[in-house]
């Protein structure tokens, strides 16, 4: 993914940076959570629910924080809630976007990258674990 990045900002003469790793480093993170719902919710339903499935939460991963804005600003109480019970439920997606930052050549913290390499082996493994949970009490007869 990397190189093949690389030879396209290469081609148009951008400046290949530190930073332009970090945000292939990030996708490769957002890929592997993407992977592990994916894996999720293969193991109880069909080929084409899965699919379904994570890509509404791929959308919603990527808007988590509009939900938790416009409910939070919602005159229901149960809206208010249920709105910020998905926003830290739900993976927030947009941790893993920082393709802005890589263009301007804006240095991302070295904590921030330890949070969202350790959140992401957290949230994939609980995930995975789930996954494997179903599937040994799947039967296949």
């Amino acid at each position: 993914m990397f190189l093949g990045m690389a030879i396209v900002v290469y081609i148009i003469e951008g400046p290949i940076g530190p930073m332009m790793f970090w945000a292939v480093y990030f996708t490769f993170l957002e890929l592997c959570l993407i992977t592990s719902i994916a894996l999720l919710f293969s193991t109880f339903t069909t080929t084409t629910l899965s699919a379904t499935f994570t890509l509404a939460l791929f959308v919603i991963g990527r808007m988590s924080g509009d939900i938790k804005y416009f409910g939070g600003s919602s005159p229901s109480a149960f809206v208010r809630k249920a709105s910020e019970v998905l926003y830290y439920v739900l993976p927030n997606l947009q941790n893993y976007n920082i393709r802005a930052q890589a263009v301007y050549n804006e240095p991302v913290s070295i904590s921030y990258i330890g949070l969202v390499t350790l959140a992401c082996i957290l949230y994939a493994g609980i995930l995975l674990f789930l996954a494997s949970l179903i599937f040994q009490r799947r039967d296949f007869k």
